[in-house]
């Protein structure tokens, strides 16, 4: 069976084609993320009740790892939230304890990144502040 840019190549240079191209990045509208999607506003929630894994959404979001005594081992960004925690307990379970989340619907790779780092600069704001203490 052929592939469809296979497809496309037998059907000539001129073939129509109904799927849109994407826009260039340049093009692109800028996503904003929501206002509360920050470190601190993340509600904490549990990798795990009673022994079993808790359903997160297969969605793309920024999120962040603590650990059993709520100190913060990770923050990253993924597609889905729910394959990322599951990979992090098992590779890492001692490390996994509760995850704060924050679901962005249908975001670009700018928008991810761009909470990423606000996550970040937010997390090394509060350990440079508190640390001194």
């Amino acid at each position: 069976m052929l592939r469809r840019t296979q497809r496309l190549a037998f059907a000539g240079r001129n073939a129509s084609c109904n799927v849109p191209r994407p826009l260039p990045a340049a093009q692109r509208p800028l996503r904003r993320i929501s206002a509360d999607a920050s470190l601190k506003n993340a509600p904490s929630t549990p990798v795990q009740e009673k022994g079993e894994l808790v359903k997160f959404p297969e969605q793309p979001a920024v999120y962040a790892v603590y650990d059993k005594d709520n100190q913060l081992q990770y923050i990253g960004l993924t597609r889905k939230i729910n394959v990322s925690v599951c990979n992090h307990l098992r590779d890492v379970p001692e490390s996994t304890s509760s995850v704060r989340y924050e679901v962005l619907p249908d975001a670009s790779r700018d928008s991810l990144t761009g909470a990423w780092k606000a996550w970040m600069e937010e997390a090394c704001k509060w350990n440079y502040l508190y640390q001194r203490c």
